[in-house]
Formats: C-alpha cells, structure tokens, sequence
C-alpha cells in the first residue's frame, strides 16, 4: 500500500473543492488532494504527473464528467475514477 494516496478532485464549483479537500485532509493523513475547476487543466495534469485516484463531478460546463472520463479513457489511463453528483 503506498504511504500517500494522490488524488486528483475536479469541479467547477470551488467551495465544494475546498470543503473536500479540507475533509479528506483532516480525516485522512495519506491522502493529497489535487483540486482543479476545470477537466481540460485536470487532463493536463494527468499527464504531467501521476494520480491514484480521480474523483471528478459530473455537471461541469464545457465538458460533463462522462465526456471528461471518455477523454481520460483515450489516454490510456487506468487510473480508479469516481463520477459524482450533487
């Protein structure tokens, strides 16, 4: 198990981003949440480093989560995701 989970959170909406990020870090030491508003800059990211997990909302202008999960996919990713919305 790897000492430190990085996880790449996506929403449009940054007030849900921090109250995540904020969560996880206080309830869980090895997770590092990477937070973006945007898929475009998060597939930018994804290519630039590695990320364990990505958690991404689903109603986001420009690119919804399932465009933005095909478009990860195409990259050949395997990365666990997880498609949320609230």
């Amino acid at each position: 198990m790897p000492e430190q989970i990085d996880v790449l959170h996506v929403d449009d909406d940054p007030s849900v981003l921090d109250l995540t990020s904020a969560y996880l870090d206080r309830e869980l030491a090895s997770v590092a949440v990477t937070s973006v508003t945007d898929p475009t800059e998060a597939l930018d990211r994804l290519s630039e480093g590695a990320f364990d997990c990505v958690v991404s909302d689903y109603d986001m202008p420009g690119m919804d989560g399932l465009a933005f999960f095909d478009a990860l996919r195409e990259r050949d990713r395997r990365v666990p995701f997880v498609l949320y919305t609230g």
